[in-house]
């Protein structure tokens, strides 16, 4: 009967993908290894503005690695419905180490300080904490898990994510993920100016080996970057952007 269930359990497990949209999955870099990203995001709602993430990461050991990111955006000014007025955009630059544990499931945690120059974070540093899970829900079809949670001043942000990927063709697959947000306020509506919240969700494609080692993901979602706290964080008005991912492993 154990032998039975091990085997089932090891049947479930998968060496995950790189992060997904706006998701943080348990691939972990082997020692010596590296890994560089950059990505774009038009978003055109209320800002009209280009958002640019880069991240590169390297393997410390084959169960540490050591990620930084910056998020970039221009300083941007608009006047909610019912008058006050909503900053948005800005920088927010992310040191972290992330650590898979031991498990049959692919688990990994994640902590990190992030220094933000936004209107919600100016000039301060932030603790971030994640962790990642992913099952092989069957041959092909992968499911993601990825609690994370920024420490802010008076509003720290904590969300739940859950995301798949699925291959629909040789070198193509789909990616989606939805995040919650289970405490905190990471937007202001734009009809009163006055804070709430809203869950983040992407959709896209992978397609993989357009060049050697690398892949281009293309989708929409509405984050406005890859820190975790731009992770949890939506464009003004819950708008949809256009996304571009190129990543390279070497």
């Amino acid at each position: 009967m154990s032998a039975v269930l091990t085997a089932q359990v090891a049947g479930m497990t998968h060496v995950s993908e790189p992060d997904l949209i706006n998701l943080k999955t348990p691939h972990v870099l082997q020692a010596g290894k590296q890994s560089v990203s950059i990505d774009t995001r038009y978003e055109g709602g209320y800002e009209k503005t280009v958002r640019t993430d880069v991240e590169y990461g390297f393997g410390l050991c084959d169960h540490l690695e050591v990620d930084g990111v910056t998020s970039l955006s221009r300083w941007d000014t608009e006047a909610a419905a019912a008058g006050p007025t909503v900053r948005a955009g800005g920088t927010d630059e992310e040191v972290s180490l992330k650590y898979k544990l031991d498990t049959q499931v692919p688990v990994t945690v994640q902590a990190g300080l992030a220094y933000a120059q936004t209107p919600a974070q100016d000039d301060r540093l932030a603790t971030t904490l994640g962790a990642s899970a992913a099952w092989e829900a069957t041959e092909g079809i992968q499911l993601y898990a990825n609690p994370r949670a920024v420490f802010l001043d008076k509003n720290s942000i904590v969300g739940f994510g859950l995301g798949f990927s699925a291959k629909v063709m040789q070198d193509i697959d789909v990616l989606g993920d939805w995040t919650p947000i289970l405490s905190g306020q990471n937007t202001v509506d734009m009809q009163t100016g006055l804070r709430g919240r809203a869950q983040l969700y992407s959709i896209g494609l992978r397609l993989k080996n357009l060049v050697p080692h690398g892949a281009v993901d293309l989708g929409i979602t509405n984050s406005t970057g890859s820190t975790t706290g731009t992770s949890l964080t939506p464009t003004l008005g819950n708008s949809p952007s256009l996304f571009v991912r190129l990543s390279y492993r070497f």
